[in-house]
């Protein structure tokens, strides 16, 4: 009996060991910035979470697709292809105009960057939204039109920005205008995170399987963000 359930937890550690490792990377993360320890590795690191984490959601994306009739590979990497650079031009119209998100700028924490903009924020627009995306699925609330899903897209994609704003000001990703956050900005999220997943929705991009993995990610990275900022 004991070597059965021995078994059993076994299998199950092997079979979540990415999920069992994001979670003590992010919570490593937490206690080292609350403790001020290994700042020297964080900064050298953090730049690096973005494009790892993000990649190995997209990978793991369509390695659990592969073969499902109802995925279309081509089109969900153009679709893929447009949030990256849609989302990039956004912010440089952003940082460049303070019309979209408010007045603010990058910080050395997320380099390198093109044009004052982080490559990489593409990147964590399509981590976000994607996360967003499994966890309005793991809601259950049967939303036949396409615009509902969107909304609450959108409302997780919000609630992200909100516990991550000050956190990533501490971390110097980016800095606001007067060190406080526009309310223009959460308007925008919203605003734009659904867009996205409207497009998202309304193709039957997202009709597909969802790693658990891309769930996790959302709830990871937040205790990440909150228990530095604490």
């Amino acid at each position: 009996m004991k070597l059965c359930i021995g078994g059993k937890l076994k299998e199950k550690i092997k079979n979540n060991i990415d999920i069992i490792g994001l979670y003590f990377f992010m919570i490593c993360g937490a206690v080292w910035n609350i403790f001020d320890v290994f700042q020297d590795l964080m900064k050298l690191t953090a730049p690096l979470v973005i494009p790892i984490l993000a990649s190995y959601m997209i990978y793991s994306t369509y390695k659990i697709n592969n073969g499902f009739e109802r995925f279309n590979t081509k089109k969900f990497t153009y679709y893929l292809v447009f949030v990256f650079v849609a989302t990039w031009i956004i912010e440089l119209i952003g940082i460049k105009t303070g019309l979209v998100f408010g007045a603010y700028k990058y910080g050395d924490g997320l380099n390198p960057k093109l044009f004052d903009v982080p490559i990489s924020i593409g990147l964590a627009w399509i981590m976000i939204l994607l996360s967003s995306v499994a966890l309005t699925y793991r809601v259950r609330i049967n939303f036949k039109s396409a615009w509902k899903r969107a909304l609450v897209t959108g409302l997780f994609m919000l609630v992200f920005d909100f516990f991550m704003e000050p956190t990533a000001m501490l971390m110097n990703y980016w800095e606001w205008q007067f060190g406080i956050v526009n309310p223009m900005n959460y308007l925008a999220w919203f605003v734009i995170g659904t867009m996205l997943a409207k497009i998202g929705y309304e193709s039957n991009l997202f009709m597909i399987k969802t790693p658990r993995i891309v769930f996790h990610a959302y709830f990871a990275q937040l205790i990440c963000f909150i228990g530095s900022y604490f």
